[in-house]
């Protein structure tokens, strides 16, 4: 590719690299949701629990913070 007067990197590894960044986005949000479709099913069916009450604890789930490790 040198000889044509191209880039290899800039041909071949570039547009990888994009891809490879697109795709990780997609696949991170295609596991979480997932995980809470997972959850849901595993909440109500296998343990008899109450849709609202999976729904209304998963919005008032909140991250930890990061500085103290609580939910503040």
């Amino acid at each position: 590719m040198m000889v044509l007067g191209i880039d290899p990197i800039q041909r071949l590894v570039v547009p990888r690299v994009l891809a490879c960044m697109l795709v990780a986005v997609f696949l991170n949000g295609m596991v979480s949701v997932v995980g809470v479709a997972g959850g849901y099913v595993f909440n109500v069916i296998l343990q008899d629990g109450t849709p609202g009450a999976y729904l209304a604890r998963l919005h008032r789930a909140r991250p930890a913070c990061r500085t103290c490790g609580s939910a503040c």
